[in-house]
């Protein structure tokens, strides 16, 4: 196997694989090399290439491997051979003992059955030296389970591209808590990052004591086969930080679920020592946040075991127990996090709500379930009061039938269901003549810059010259040359009073933002919209207010819109679309919509019911982050029922969950029924301009990463002006090229073409 480079600089990863193959023929030994082989080739052809591959053969006894072993000649790659066999956590901490691993920046985990994505390295490299203050990060997997061991049919050509299909359409993708609270808190219930997935900072690997020295952290085998798990929870006491990759990264490494895994050998010790582990340190945290001895007397492995596998718990006395323990691991994370009290309460909540409930089903008469269930109710919003309600009110038996009968009737007391949620959620707060518009972005500076530099060109407050226009981005980014590239977008806006906010925590800079939402309309925006005919959302704002029934007006839409580009098919127009006209405007201020004058708004646009059984897709998309006016009362009514009924964490934690959530519940949730007409342009504003997609919450057949984009419809690739699409880092750069702008013009002359929301045409005006 040949690579780019031979040799390693400064600032390098040390990846360690451990590898312990017998000469047992039963296990299909000849199967796991191949793995092995496969693992080994997935480092190989990382784009990052300043690497070390630290093999482990933690006292193997094949002759194939060790044939295949002395056949790496590779300078990277450096093979230690153990004398025995001394198990995963001893071959791991020979691999850190050695100066090569101890000098390198950071040190990287995987199995030798696993398969890495080509840019996982470089992708945690990255967010490591963008986040100094993370010491380990780890990442989402796709769990692939192999169909056949069988060594006479394997073929390693076909598993390969089995691999490579998992990592771009996963199977079964498993993605774990991304904060550093969130992970701590989550950390005591189970192991919630994945080991083989980890970077960690290596200076991060020594502790120092209070004499001034330092020790290196081990891996022990004092719980049996949890000795990452252990690691994690030692580290966290410790005050080290933990995270995962943040939402809607891909997944960076095949995790091979088969038969000579540990995990399937060892299942019930891993349990056993993970309950174990998790109230060793537990106590050990509590000693250090304060709390007494007999505070924590209850914390011991049967109580956390209950915690961690709630379902298989035969005694309510352990329930009981375990919400108690519950609240003291509320408490440390609050003592480690001081500043997430609101996140840790909301996730100590959900998992109290859900011991207290099966508490009152499969042991309705113990003692404590009123106490717990009034406790419950104390400390928690209605938020997840609903979900529960119907499982609390389900009797596990005939015999309980009496006792979930009374409880669910003081339930119901307490709820008071004649009382209309949907008013006391209603704020009141007066806004001002204007619109809030958050723009979301993410590694896009340049199409971010088209963003406000088109809005800048083509909007007007001619209907209504009071009309206060703010302007706000929430940005993250994946490589620090792209923070700088913000920073240059930032700085030619900034006479524009344009408010750049990094993103540190999205769930609750989003929710911060729409609390203090003080204008009568707002607009959620995505970074590759490119306007190209004249709008004014004064006179949008107008028009929605003359239509109660209508829940927005919706910036992307117009007649010629037929097509759905994410989903590749042909959609109709409503066959409820009305057509209206403005009176008592400015003619001066509009032109006549057959004019087609892209200089000035339109004084016609359009009206429809999406219920009406024909809309579907783009036409029956209610909540939309794309340039569609809303009322803010309207936005502020969607966002809370968001978290009544999904929470913040599935809710809200990324701009495309959020709108998916926001679509869910007025789907759903009956808010449909109140507004459901919308209003749109008669002639085209604006588009999404679909290049290199950075978004991977939500699946879709129509994207292929950064490679060039199939425009649905027409089964052509897209282009710039003949050539191949800029890939992201190319368009980065043209963010610091002086003059260089898509060219708006061109939208608004080939607009014909335009039959989609989502385009590939991607012109620009050099």
């Amino acid at each position: 196997m040949s690579t780019t480079s031979t040799s390693i600089n400064n600032n390098y990863i040390s990846i360690i694989v451990p590898v312990y193959i017998t000469d047992d023929s039963n296990n299909n030994n000849n199967v796991v090399l191949e793995y092995f082989k496969l693992s080994v080739e997935s480092i190989i052809k990382q784009t990052f290439t300043n690497w070390l591959l630290i093999i482990v053969d933690d006292g193997s006894w094949n002759a194939d491997l060790t044939t295949y072993l002395h056949q790496l000649r590779n300078p990277r790659i450096k093979i230690v051979e153990l004398p025995q066999n001394m198990g995963v956590y001893g071959a791991l901490n020979a691999a850190l003992a050695m100066p090569l691993v101890a000098n390198s920046t950071y040190i990287a985990r995987m199995d030798a059955d696993d398969y890495c994505h080509p840019e996982r390295l470089e992708k945690q490299f990255n967010y490591l030296q963008l986040h100094p203050d993370v010491d380990v990060v780890g990442s989402p997997i796709s769990m692939y389970s192999q169909p056949n061991n069988n060594s006479s049919k394997f073929d390693i050509d076909q598993e390969r591209e089995s691999m490579l299909r998992e990592l771009k359409s996963p199977s079964n993708l498993i993605e774990h808590p991304v904060g550093l609270d969130n992970v701590a808190w989550s950390m005591f219930f189970n192991c919630c990052v994945v080991h083989p997935t980890v970077l960690v900072r290596t200076t991060s690997l020594f502790k120092s004591n209070s004499d001034g020295s330092t020790k290196q952290y081990k891996y022990s085998n004092k719980f049996g086969h949890v000795e990452d798990y252990a690691l994690w929870l030692k580290m966290i006491g410790d005050g080290k930080k933990i995270d995962n990759m943040p939402a809607g990264t891909p997944p960076l490494l095949v995790l091979r679920k088969h038969a000579q895994g540990v995990s399937l050998q060892n299942r019930q010790t891993q349990r056993d020592g993970a309950a174990k582990a998790s109230s060793h340190y537990l106590v050990k945290m509590c000693k250090r946040a304060g709390l007494s001895d007999d505070q924590t007397s209850l914390v011991t492995p049967d109580v956390i075991s209950a915690l961690q596998h709630p379902a298989t718990c035969e005694s309510g006395d352990t329930i009981a127990k375990s919400v108690y323990v519950l609240l003291i691991i509320e408490q440390v994370i609050n003592y480690l996090y001081p500043s997430s009290k609101d996140t840790t309460k909301e996730n100590t909540n959900g998992r109290f709500g859900e011991l207290v409930t099966l508490l009152m089903t499969k042991f309705p008469s113990h003692p404590t379930q009123h106490t717990l269930w009034s406790k419950w109710i104390s400390r928690n919003p209605t938020s997840q009061i609903m979900q529960l309600l119907n499982s609390s009110m389900t009797p596990s038996s005939s015999s309980s039938s009496s006792s979930s009968s009374s409880s669910s009737s003081s339930i119901l007391n307490i709820l008071n269901p004649n009382r209309s949620t949907s008013s006391s959620l209603q704020p009141k707060k007066t806004y001002k003549n204007g619109v809030s518009i958050l723009i979301f972005s993410k590694d896009r500076s340049f199409q971010l810059q088209e963003y406000l530099r088109s809005f800048f060109k083509y909007h007007q407050c001619q209907y209504d010259p009071l009309y206060t226009v703010h302007i706000s981005v929430l940005y993250t980014v994946s490589k620090e040359s792209f923070q700088q590239s913000y920073e240059t977008v930032e700085q030619r806006f900034k006479d524009k009073g344009v408010r750049f906010i990094k993103e540190t925590n999205f769930t609750n800079q989003l929710k911060d933002w729409i609390d203090n939402i003080d204008t009568q309309h707002t607009v959620f925006g995505v970074d590759d919209i490119l306007y190209y005919r004249a709008l004014d959302l004064s006179l949008y704002s107008h028009r929605l207010s003359l239509h109660n029934d209508a829940l927005g007006f919706y910036l992307k839409l117009n007649p010629s819109i037929t097509y759905c580009h994410t989903c590749d098919e042909q959609i109709q127009i409503p066959s409820s679309f009305t057509k209206l006209q403005d009176h008592q405007v400015d003619n001066n201020n509009v032109v006549e919509d057959q004019q087609q004058d892209n200089s000035k708004v339109s004084n016609v646009y359009y009206k429809w019911n999406r219920l009406d059984g024909v809309s579907k897709r783009d036409w029956n998309y209610p909540f939309d982050l794309c340039s569609t006016l809303y009322r803010t009362e309207t936005v502020t009514m969607i966002t809370n029922l968001i978290i009544k009924y999904l929470g913040t964490k599935q809710g809200i934690s990324h701009p495309n969950r959020f709108e998916a959530s926001g679509n869910r519940v007025v789907i759903q949730k009956q808010y449909s029924e109140k507004q459901p007409m919308c209003l749109c342009e008669s002639s085209h504003v604006m588009s999404m301009v679909t290049v290199n997609r950075v978004q991977d919450i939500y699946d879709n057949p129509v994207y292929t990463g950064n490679e060039t984009i199939n425009s649905g419809s027409t089964g052509q690739q897209d282009t710039v002006d003949g050539g191949l699409l800029p890939t992201l880092e190319q368009l980065d750069q043209f963010t610091h090229t002086l003059n260089l702008e898509m060219d708006d013009t061109k939208y608004w002359n080939n607009r014909s073409e335009l039959i989609s929301c989502h385009i590939g045409q991607f012109y620009l005006n050099q």
